[in-house]
C-alpha cells in the first residue's frame, strides 16, 4: 500500500515539473499549463523557471518585441577597419558623387560653306606696262605729258608714270574713253583739242569753250573722222602758219594751216 502512494506521488511530481519546464515548449503557449514559454511570457510574467536556460533569447524584429518601441533607443554604430584597426566615423565617409546619367541633347551644326569671291585681274588697261598700246599722247603747254588708253590716261615725266595714275579721262575732261587724239596749239594760246568719232572738244586750261563739241567738218575741213592721231607743227616764224597733221590708215599727210595770229578754233 505505501509503495503504491510513492509511486502515485512520484508521477504526479514528474507530471507537474513537466508542466513547470520549457524542455520541448519554447515558442509554444499552452493555456492550461501553470507557466508559459512563448515570447511573451516575460511580459506576463508567466515564463517558467527553466526559460532562460532552455529557450535562449533571440533579436526579433517581427510583431513582437520584448520592450516597447519607444523604448528602444538607436545609437549610431562605428565601422571598424578590420584591417588596420582604426576606427571609421559613417556619417565622415566620402560618398562617391553619382554621376548624372541624364542624356544631353546634342546640336548638330550644319556645315558653313565660305563662298571665296574671285579676285578680279587687274584692268590690262589701267597697268601701263600691260603691252596694249595706248590711244593717244598729249603734251599740255605747261610741258605735263599724257599717255592715253581705253578710260583711263597716265601723267608721265622723264622717266615713269607719275604717282596717283592712271585717272579716267571723264573726271578731268568729260568725255568717256577711248579717245582717237589729242593735240595743244603751240604758237597760239595753248589749247587743248581732244577728237572722238566725228566730235572735237577745244579746252582752255582744262575748261571745255563754249559751244563745244563740234562736228569735225565743221573746224577741220577734209579731215576724216575715227582719226588715228594727230599733232601740231610750230608756225616757223611771226608771220608763218601753223600746221596740224592728222592720220588715219595709210593716209598720213593730211594737213591745215591754222592762221597763228588770229588763233581760229
Amino acid at each position: 500500500m505505501k509503495l503504491s502512494v510513492v509511486l502515485l506521488a512520484l508521477a504526479l511530481a514528474s507530471a507537474f515539473a513537466a508542466e513547470e519546464s520549457c524542455v520541448g515548449r519554447c515558442h509554444s503557449f499552452n493555456p492550461m499549463t501553470k507557466c508559459q514559454c512563448d515570447s511573451m511570457c516575460r511580459y506576463y510574467s508567466s515564463c517558467c523557471m527553466d526559460f532562460d536556460s532552455a529557450c535562449p533569447r533571440k533579436i526579433s524584429r517581427g510583431d513582437t518585441f520584448d520592450a516597447p518601441e519607444d523604448d528602444v533607443v538607436n545609437t549610431p554604430t562605428t565601422a571598424v577597419n578590420t584591417n588596420s584597426g582604426t576606427m571609421v566615423d559613417p556619417e565622415t565617409t566620402n560618398i562617391p558623387p553619382v554621376m548624372n546619367t541624364t542624356a544631353v541633347p546634342t546640336t548638330t551644326l550644319a556645315p558653313t560653306t565660305t563662298i571665296h569671291t574671285p579676285t578680279l585681274p587687274p584692268d590690262p588697261e589701267a597697268v601701263p606696262c600691260s603691252g596694249k598700246p595706248f590711244d593717244a599722247f598729249l603734251q599740255l603747254k605747261n610741258g605735263s605729258i599724257y599717255a592715253f588708253r581705253g578710260d583711263y590716261f597716265f601723267e608721265l615725266d622723264e622717266r615713269a608714270v607719275v604717282p596717283g595714275y592712271p585717272k579716267l579721262i571723264y573726271d578731268k575732261w568729260g568725255i568717256r574713253g577711248p579717245i582717237d587724239a589729242a593735240f595743244t596749239r603751240i604758237n597760239c594760246q595753248g589749247k587743248t583739242y581732244i577728237f572722238k568719232g566725228n566730235k572735237y572738244w577745244r579746252f582752255e586750261d582744262d575748261v571745255l569753250d563754249a559751244d563745244y563739241p563740234r562736228d569735225i567738218s565743221v573746224g577741220f575741213e577734209k579731215v576724216p573722222t575715227d582719226v588715228d592721231a594727230a599733232f601740231a607743227i610750230p608756225a616757223p616764224g611771226h608771220h608763218g602758219k601753223e600746221k596740224v597733221y592728222f592720220f588715219k590708215g595709210n593716209i598720213h599727210a593730211l594737213g591745215t594751216n591754222v592762221n597763228s595770229r588770229s588763233c581760229p578754233h
